[in-house]
């Protein structure tokens, strides 16, 4: 008998919006034209490189956290670049965005997301805090797993799967 490797799972952003952990308080800010976006990696990442010129480094099917840091670093831009600099992070393969920290979402990063159809999620969690409990239920919700049918039989004490 060979096995075939199953299919990675990936859980679509309108149900990890449902699913989500009750600690977290996931609402969605902007975006919702992308919900059906699928997340296919389990560790959310930060996008400070991409954020300082480098969007080649956002992975596709990531969940994006933004920290206070990363929300201070966009509020000294200059209006122009910051405009650019998030049409490009919107126009990024990544899954959705979520705000730590309870802040409220700057009118630019809305206006993007609504215009890019990328989810905008929000929690008022401390950004590291929001990492971990979210990387823990990404892991356990994009495990991959295989359903074999069979018939479990005692063998002199030995469970044998037929």
């Amino acid at each position: 008998m060979t096995q075939r490797e199953a299919p990675r799972p990936t859980l679509p952003v309108g149900d990890l919006l449902s699913e989500a952990p009750p600690e977290l308080s996931l609402r969605l800010a902007g975006g919702r034209a992308g919900l059906a976006r699928d997340i296919s990696i389990a560790v959310p990442e930060r996008p400070g490189l991409a954020l300082a010129g480098h969007p080649e480094t956002l992975q596709a099917g990531t969940v994006q956290v933004l920290g206070k840091s990363e929300v201070v670093y966009l509020a000294q831009l200059s209006p122009e670049p910051r405009r650019l600099l998030l049409d490009r992070l919107g126009g990024a393969p990544i899954a959705c965005l979520l705000l730590a920290q309870g802040t409220a979402p700057p009118p630019d990063l809305l206006d993007s997301c609504e215009r890019h159809g990328l989810p905008l999620l929000v929690t008022a969690r401390s950004t590291e805090r929001a990492i971990e409990v979210l990387g823990r239920h990404l892991e356990e919700m994009l495990a991959p797993s295989v359903t074999l049918h069979g018939t479990l039989i005692d063998i002199y004490g030995v469970g044998v799967l037929i």
